[in-house]
């Protein structure tokens, strides 16, 4: 969940951050909050940090459900193939069963 710049300083440095703005280009205004360039990068280092964290839960997020639904498509394929060999084990153990009962009356 993204943050909301709710203060006109705050939607500048947004925007600067966004744009990758220089310290030389920053606003006046956007200057002065910070003591110094340093501190202006590191506070710009922090939200691209955040920024890509917030995206990477997002793709973690969506890649989660997606092999959810899939390892459910193939208990489901499993179990199916179960269910079915079980059948036909049953149809073949039948057939022996009346095979040997032929042989054994020959």
């Amino acid at each position: 969940m993204q943050h909301i710049p709710t203060t006109v300083e705050e939607q500048l440095f947004f925007k600067a951050v966004k744009e990758e703005c220089p310290w030389e280009n920053l606003p006046k205004r956007l200057q002065a909050i910070f003591n110094s360039k340093e501190e202006w990068h590191r506070r710009e280092n922090i939200k691209r940090n955040h920024t890509v964290h917030e995206e990477l839960l997002s793709a973690l997020s969506s890649t989660d459900a997606e092999v959810g639904a899939r390892t459910g498509d193939i208990t489901a394929a499993i179990n199916d193939s179960l269910l079915r060999d079980r059948e036909c084990k049953k149809e073949i153990d039948s057939l022996t069963n009346c095979c040997l009962d032929q042989l054994k009356t020959v």
